[in-house]
């Protein structure tokens, strides 16, 4: 916990629960916007090109390749440690881009090297994401003041012991602006965490506007229509189908409770 936030005697552990969500809120804020994403034109363009992907604070980063990408022949994509190019992490070129492969990297910062000569062939090019595994501190006296590297763990511990901690108009607010985040990754876990809570509660009860997570149709769409460029059979990435299936559950839970869902537009609901 925060230095301001130690349990001190008995009496004040019955504040524990709160002190635990202010914890998953200010998880969630930073891990939200600790992600950076680099990317070519599509279709690539010819370009040789050298930059960090950079998750400022970082003590270890996640790094993710889009589905899509994709190199044309003698192109080159790789990962390194350092910006003189000595110490590398990945290469690829042309077909053996390992789009679904995920790299864990005890650093806040790698150099990735594009090269593209040429791309008769319209090849898609590359799309990289990094996102914060655990953070670092640099002075011993900052590390009580971080969000708590076991976020996730503490999001479900709640929803365990205490759900109604996280069912307050703020836990509420911050888990749905969550969601909004374009990049914040791992939403699934968010919406495991809701659509835990979701068949227990009343929802007249809790003073929220539940029609403000139909914004989230936006982003659902975005992929829907992204899948169909590559096959009609395409999946949706597990956050945006983790966010499908709240929605579709929430509009039943709000049915139930009596409450007025928002008006929608996804084809997804007509065959749910």
């Amino acid at each position: 916990l925060h230095g301001s936030q130690r349990v001190d005697s008995s009496s004040e552990l019955t504040e524990l629960p709160r002190l635990l969500a202010d914890e998953v809120v200010a998880f969630l804020a930073r891990a939200a916007s600790s992600v950076a994403q680099m990317e070519s034109a599509h279709p690539s363009s010819c370009t040789m090109l050298l930059q960090p992907l950079r998750c400022a604070g970082a003590s270890m980063m996640q790094i993710n390749f889009d589905s899509r990408s994709s190199l044309s022949k003698g192109s080159r994509l790789a990962l390194y440690l350092d910006e003189a190019c000595t110490q590398q992490l990945l290469c690829c070129e042309a077909d053996d881009l390992a789009t679904c492969e995920t790299l864990w990297v005890p650093t806040d910062c790698v150099w990735l090297h594009y090269q593209c000569e040429q791309n008769r062939e319209h090849a898609w090019g590359y799309k990289a994401r990094a996102s914060t595994v655990r953070w670092k501190s640099v002075h011993e006296r900052r590390v009580l003041q971080m969000p708590q590297g076991c976020g996730w763990e503490l999001l479900h511990l709640l929803t365990e012991e205490a759900p109604h901690e996280l069912c307050t108009p703020q836990v509420l607010g911050n888990l749905l602006r969550y969601l909004q985040h374009g990049r914040a990754p791992y939403k699934e876990r968010v919406c495991q965490v809701l659509l835990r809570m979701l068949p227990s509660l009343d929802l007249q009860r809790i003073d929220f506007e539940w029609r403000a997570f139909g914004t989230l149709e936006r982003q659902i769409a975005w992929h829907e229509v992204l899948c169909g460029q590559v096959a009609a059979s395409t999946l949706l990435p597990i956050g945006s189908q983790s966010m499908l299936d709240l929605l579709i559950e929430l509009r039943e839970r709000m049915h139930v409770c009596g409450l007025p869902s928002w008006e929608s537009s996804l084809a997804s609901f007509a065959e749910a």
